[in-house]
């Protein structure tokens, strides 16, 4: 199996006709990296799906896939790295160390929190390369990636994911894997910014602003759910703590109507501490109806966020609803 007619391919890639040329490689060479690739394709997937494998395990990923590089798309590659650096040379030799993702892997996650636990155990299991290298959006927090010794990079097109180029040894031979690590939004965007624009049609103005925006809610929605489950945390344990209170309070008036009894007073004056008790009781269960409903509490939790910065749109919209309830 080989590539297809040099004048073809050269013509589907938006190459100009000297373009092998100019990359300073031969068509033939790269015919012998794209058979070479493919003849160790049952090698890269078992090493995939080892890798995969052990990450499905975590209870924080999601979904998780692989690929491997298809062997035309490789050569593409080849071409384009070396004709926008004539000094790196990418051959039949080294190419499995200068193209680092032979093996692709995305594991996604939820909840922006959930990323600490899959990049504890990435970085515990398995040597890396290089530092994993986060990529953010202008404006996104970016303490928790380099307190975790990642590379921070502002991405201008908004892209955000963390990138892991990892070692795996299943048998003699080393292979280089690249795991990218993100939300189920940031999947979404990427995607979507992928199909319509990369690697041709990156300069698109309109498409820019319109993937710009599309970023931005896919942030939003992020954040979104990240402050819906720290609500429901911190709701499960006020809900928790009041249902001990309520089985505590319930012990207590089994008590005091037992003491009740054995008081030696009038029958008036036992039926008025027994009224006193009872509505004592049905103030208690009122307690946990309120508390169930925790709504109030979403205006807390926002304020809790981080006083020392100014409020998102997001987190004012959240503390006006707080208020009209």
């Amino acid at each position: 199996m080989s590539l297809p007619n040099q004048q073809d391919f050269l013509r589907q890639y938006n190459y100009s006709e000297d373009a092998i040329e100019k990359c300073g490689i031969s068509w033939e060479e790269l015919n012998e990296i794209y058979e070479l690739h493919l003849s160790r394709t049952d090698s890269l997937e078992a090493t995939a799906k080892y890798i995969t494998d052990l990450l499905r395990r975590l209870p924080e990923v999601h979904s998780i896939r692989f690929r491997i590089k298809d062997a035309e798309h490789l050569v593409e590659k080849i071409i384009r790295k070396r004709l926008a650096d004539s000094t790196r040379d990418i051959n039949k030799s080294n190419y499995e160390n200068e193209i680092t993702d032979l093996i692709g892997i995305r594991a996604l996650h939820l909840f922006k929190q959930d990323w600490e636990a899959i990049h504890s155990f990435l970085t515990s299991e398995f040597e890396t390369k290089e530092k994993p290298k986060a990529y953010v959006r202008e404006g996104d927090t970016q303490e928790i990636f380099s307190t975790q010794n990642c590379d921070v990079e502002v991405h201008r097109s908004g892209y955000r994911s963390v990138h892991y180029l990892i070692l795996s040894l299943p048998s003699k031979k080393l292979f280089v894997a690249e795991v990218q690590v993100r939300t189920l939004f940031e999947e979404g965007w990427s995607e979507i910014d992928h199909r319509l624009r990369y690697p041709y049609d990156t300069e698109n103005v309109l498409l820019g602003q319109l993937l710009s925006l599309l970023n931005r809610l896919a942030g939003s929605a992020d954040e979104m759910g990240s402050y819906v489950s720290l609500l429901k945390l911190h709701l499960d344990e006020k809900v928790s703590e009041h249902k001990s209170a309520v089985e505590a309070a319930g012990v207590l008036e089994t008590e005091l109507n037992k003491a009740i009894t054995e008081l030696k007073v009038t029958g008036a004056e036992k039926k008025e501490l027994e009224e006193k008790v009872s509505a004592l009781s049905a103030q208690v269960k009122e307690s946990q109806n309120t508390t169930n409903r925790g709504f109030g509490m979403l205006g807390q939790l926002v304020e809790l966020h981080d006083v020392n910065r100014e409020p998102t749109a997001l987190e004012q919209t959240i503390a006006l609803i707080s208020k009209m309830r």
